[in-house]
């Protein structure tokens, strides 16, 4: 017991001391691992391939996932502190509906984590898209996605036409 809290002090320490280092942004990681589908799809759009570890269990599903493809070859993992930590990531990147205790086991242990908000509208998605992509370092990849996003939506208004549409349930 006593070896277990003297290992979270001593991170805790590293940890600070990283954090004072200096006052510029952190250096962009080289271990993320992503534990939320949502995140699964920007971590896997805007961080480089080498840098992406592991992606969440249903980013491997087909039938739920967008990024299955893309994920393949990534370690899955179910979101526990845990087995998060046995990845040794410089940054976690967990979902707004993740459960609190991992999140604050794995700050606690001095890794950085980022959630992932919940975007209401487009303007609180873009600014979800920035603040992920200042976290993994890519801020230039993170405005490609906003300026790509803004010319579909370009597109679509200018081709905006009275249209009709139907859903069928069976």
């Amino acid at each position: 017991m006593r070896l277990a809290a003297s290992l979270v002090a001593i991170l805790a320490l590293v940890a600070a001391g990283v954090a004072t280092a200096g006052a510029q942004s952190p250096p962009q990681p080289r271990r993320v691992v992503s534990a939320n589908l949502c995140a699964d799809r920007l971590v896997l759009a805007l961080a480089p391939r080498a840098h992406v570890v592991s992606a969440s269990a249903l980013a491997f599903d087909p039938a739920l996932s967008t990024v299955w493809r893309e994920a393949a070859g990534l370690r899955p993992n179910r979101g526990d502190a845990e087995e998060i930590l046995a990845l040794s990531p410089d940054l976690v990147v967990l979902g707004a509906h993740a459960p609190r205790a991992p999140a604050e086991v794995l700050r606690r242990l001095g890794l950085r984590v980022h959630v992932v908000g919940l975007a209401e509208d487009l303007g609180a998605a873009k600014s979800e898209i920035r603040s992920l992509a200042r976290a993994l370092g890519e801020d230039a990849r993170g405005e490609e996605m906003v300026a790509a996003l803004d010319a579909r939506i370009a597109a679509i208004a200018a081709g905006a036409t009275a249209r009709r549409a139907a859903v069928l349930l069976a």
